[in-house]
């Protein structure tokens, strides 16, 4: 394995996840840039479906800020649902939920899920999701 300390490559469930990690790293570089709204929408359905998996719950609390600040700009309903969707699995299956209702009270989500609630939606789990994330411990 080029570039990957040989300690982590003896190491099964460590050599396993490390590329993962990597992986997280660079679309984490690429997410924090201005970037179209269909790639927007791709990293964050794939963060969303890393977060049903508690082992990536932790790297993933980096993506709250700037998903939170693509949700405030964000449009599509798609791109609000997936958002969102996101941000309950974190506070669902994040082996510590209180540590990412701070993250997202830091990132002013709260503020911004309160904000797309009272806008009608044809997607009915916009607010079900809107709901779990305005009502997250803090």
């Amino acid at each position: 394995h080029p570039g990957i300390p040989a300690a982590h490559v003896a190491h099964p469930r460590v050599s396993s996840t490390l590329p993962q990690l990597y992986l997280l790293d660079k679309m984490l570089n690429i997410f924090s840039t201005r970037i179209s709204f269909q790639l927007q929408y791709q990293i964050v359905f794939c963060l969303w479906l890393l977060s049903f998996r508690t082992t990536y719950c932790n790297k993933l609390l980096d993506f709250v800020k700037p998903s939170a600040e693509i949700l405030r700009q964000a449009m599509k309903e798609k791109v609000i649902r997936i958002i969102m969707q996101f941000y309950r699995n974190l506070l669902t299956n994040h082996p510590s939920p209180r540590k990412a209702a701070e993250l997202m009270i830091q990132g002013k989500v709260q503020v911004s899920v309160g904000q797309l609630v009272e806008k009608s939606w044809k997607d009915e789990d916009i607010k079900e999701d809107g709901g779990t994330c305005e009502g997250c411990p803090g």
